[in-house]
């Protein structure tokens, strides 16, 4: 798996990967009256949800305890970032 062009193969396997079609949508409209139906306005895209089932191994769990610090900055993100599996 490859998100926010860094490799992840090498730290976890993926089991599981769930993603919505498309994100939520809100549409605006306005109504006109005398007419059937709404004018449309706008349309603002919402967040698309990926949810990843990861599974890490590590000798211990000191050793996991250090590696979980290391991950959560490697998937921490401010801006869409592709995910490639």
């Amino acid at each position: 798996m490859i998100y926010n062009d860094f490799d992840f193969s090498p730290y976890f396997v993926d089991e599981s990967i769930r993603e919505q079609l498309l994100p939520e949508m809100q549409h605006q409209a306005t109504s006109v009256s005398g007419a059937d139906g709404a004018l449309f306005g706008a349309l603002t895209l919402g967040t698309r949800l990926i949810e990843v089932d990861a599974r890490i191994i590590r000798e211990s769990r000191s050793k996991l305890d250090e590696f979980l610090p290391f991950l959560a900055a490697k998937l921490f993100s401010r801006k869409p970032s592709r995910l490639y599996t």
